[in-house]
C-alpha cells in the first residue's frame, strides 16, 4: 500500500491531468516532427568559441540582440529588465527604460526589448514583446510606438514581437513569434501544435503592415539579404530557416532556404561576407526531435504548469500577503517533474556561418560545451559580440579568432573517419592540410 501511495497516486494524477476533458489550457495537440536533422559530424566544426571573454557580466542580463556602434568597441543591447544600455569604451549606461515588470516568466517579458537595430537617423528600432515594434531616441530616451501593436493585422492581432531588420528604405521586417502566444505562459507555444507565427512587413510610407509569411512553429530571428533581394526568419520549433523573396523572379514567393538544422535557430545576422551567422540557441533534441512526437506528454507539461499557476494566483487573490516560496509549485512539480524542461533544453550553443545560398561554411562552437542559450552573433571590424536571452554578461571575441577558418589538425583527425572527405575538401581547409603535408594520409581514408 505504501509503494501505492509513492507511485502508483503520482501517475494517476498524471492521467487525471493530461485525459480529464475542459482542463485549461483547452487546446488540440498533435504529434509534429522537423526534417530529419543534418549530421553535425559531416560539417566543418571549427572550436573558435573557446576564445570567447565574458563581459558585463553583472552588469547586463539577457542581452539577447546587441546592436554595434560604429566599428570599435560599443554596442546597444535590451536587457530582462526592460531597459536598453550603451556601452562603449568600457562603460555601461542606461538610455531608454522599454519594458515593465508584469510578473511573467522570462524577466520583464512585458515590453522587453528583444530585437534591436539602428536605423539611418541613428534611432534604434526595437521590437518589444507585447508591446510591438518602437523606435528609441538612444540620445534623449524617447519611445514611442511605430504602429499601434494591438491592432488587427490580416484577420489576426499580434502577439509578441521578437525580430526584425530595417530595410535601406525604412521598410521594418519583423517576426510575431505567435498570435496565440500568452505572455504568461510561453509554453503554451513552445509545447502547442497550432503554428501561428509570422514575418511581416511594415511600409513606413504606408503605414500598413503586411504579412508575408504566416503559420510559422515560433517565428524568431529576421535578417535581409546583402541585397534585400530576399529576407529570412527563422522557424525555430520545425528547426529551419524560411525565405520570402523580395525581387527577382520569385518575388513574392516563400519557400524553405534551410532545413533539418542542428539546433533551434535563433538570430541571424550578416557574417560579413554576403552570407549569415545563424545561431542554434540549443540543441533540437528535446523540443525538435522528442517531444513533439509525444502529443501527450506535451499535453501533460503544459496543463501541469497552467494548473500551478492558476492555483498559486487564485490563493494570491484571496490572501493577498500569501507568499508561496515555490512551495505549492514544487509539490506538484515534485510528483511531475515539469521543472526538468530547463536542464533538457539547455544545451551546448553553435553558430552556423552559411553563404548567401545557404550552405554551410562552418560550425562556431566551444571545445567544452560552455556557450549555452546563445541567441545572436553579431560583427564589428574587431569584435564579435555574442548575445544571450538568458543569464548574465555578454560574449566577446575578436575577429582574428572568429575568422580562424580550420579545424585545427588534431580536430580534422577526429573527423575524418565520419566526414566525407570530398565534399568537406570544397573548404580551404584541405588545402591547408595538404600544404600542411597530411595528404597522403587524408586520402588513406577515401
Amino acid at each position: 500500500m505504501a509503494n501505492f501511495h509513492g507511485t502508483a497516486w503520482d501517475r494517476l494524477l498524471a492521467v487525471l491531468i493530461a485525459f480529464v476533458p475542459g482542463l485549461p489550457p483547452d487546446i488540440h495537440f498533435e504529434a509534429y516532427e522537423p526534417s530529419p536533422s543534418i549530421d553535425l559530424e559531416k560539417l566543418p566544426i571549427v572550436n573558435a568559441l573557446d576564445k570567447v571573454e565574458v563581459i558585463l557580466e553583472g552588469e547586463t542580463s539577457g542581452a539577447e540582440s546587441p546592436t554595434v556602434i560604429g566599428q570599435g568597441d560599443g554596442f546597444y543591447a535590451g536587457l530582462d529588465n526592460g531597459q536598453i544600455v550603451k556601452y562603449q569604451n568600457g562603460i555601461v549606461s542606461v538610455v531608454a527604460q522599454v519594458g515593465r515588470d508584469c510578473g511573467a516568466p522570462w524577466g520583464s517579458v512585458c515590453g522587453r526589448p528583444l530585437g534591436l537595430r539602428l536605423d539611418a537617423s541613428g534611432k534604434l528600432v526595437v521590437s518589444a514583446a507585447d508591446r510591438g515594434v518602437l523606435i528609441v531616441d538612444p540620445k534623449k530616451g524617447d519611445v514611442s510606438s511605430l504602429f499601434d501593436f494591438k491592432s488587427d493585422i490580416q484577420g489576426h492581432v499580434p502577439g509578441f514581437a521578437d525580430d526584425l531588420d530595417v530595410g535601406q528604405n525604412g521598410t521594418v521586417y519583423w517576426s510575431d513569434v505567435s498570435t496565440n502566444l500568452d505572455v504568461m505562459n510561453p509554453l503554451k507555444d513552445l509545447l502547442g501544435n497550432d503554428p501561428s507565427g509570422r514575418l511581416v512587413e511594415y511600409d513606413p510610407k504606408t503605414k500598413r503592415n503586411k504579412v508575408l509569411i504566416d503559420a510559422i512553429h515560433f517565428a524568431n530571428g529576421v535578417q535581409l539579404s546583402e541585397n534585400e533581394d530576399f529576407v529570412l526568419v527563422s522557424e525555430s520549433i520545425r528547426c529551419r530557416v524560411l525565405r520570402y523573396h523580395l525581387k527577382g523572379p520569385k518575388a513574392g514567393q516563400k519557400d524553405v532556404f534551410m532545413d533539418g538544422l542542428p539546433g533551434l535557430p535563433d538570430n541571424i545576422r550578416p557574417n560579413g561576407k554576403g552570407g549569415f551567422y545563424i545561431v542554434l540557441s540549443e540543441p533540437r533534441q528535446f523540443l525538435g526531435d522528442n517531444i513533439g512526437k509525444l502529443p501527450t506528454v506535451r499535453k501533460l507539461i503544459l496543463r501541469t504548469h497552467t494548473l500551478v499557476d492558476l492555483m498559486a494566483g487564485s490563493l494570491k487573490r484571496f490572501i493577498p500577503d500569501f507568499v508561496d516560496f515555490g512551495g505549492l509549485s514544487q509539490i506538484v512539480l515534485n510528483t511531475i517533474p515539469v521543472q526538468k524542461i530547463s536542464a533538457a533544453i539547455a544545451g551546448p550553443s553553435r553558430i552556423l556561418d552559411v553563404d548567401a545560398a545557404g550552405k554551410i561554411l562552418r560550425v562556431l562552437q566551444h571545445s567544452e560545451n560552455k556557450i549555452s542559450f546563445a541567441s545572436q552573433i553579431v560583427i564589428s571590424s574587431k569584435y564579435a559580440y555574442i548575445g544571450r536571452f538568458f543569464g548574465n554578461g555578454i560574449w566577446r571575441i575578436k575577429m582574428s579568432d572568429l575568422n580562424t577558418e580550420c579545424p585545427t589538425l588534431s580536430e580534422f583527425d577526429d573527423h575524418r573517419k565520419t566526414l566525407e572527405i570530398m565534399d568537406y575538401c570544397d573548404h580551404k581547409c584541405c588545402a591547408l592540410m595538404f600544404y600542411a603535408g597530411d595528404m597522403t594520409d587524408i586520402f588513406g581514408y577515401i
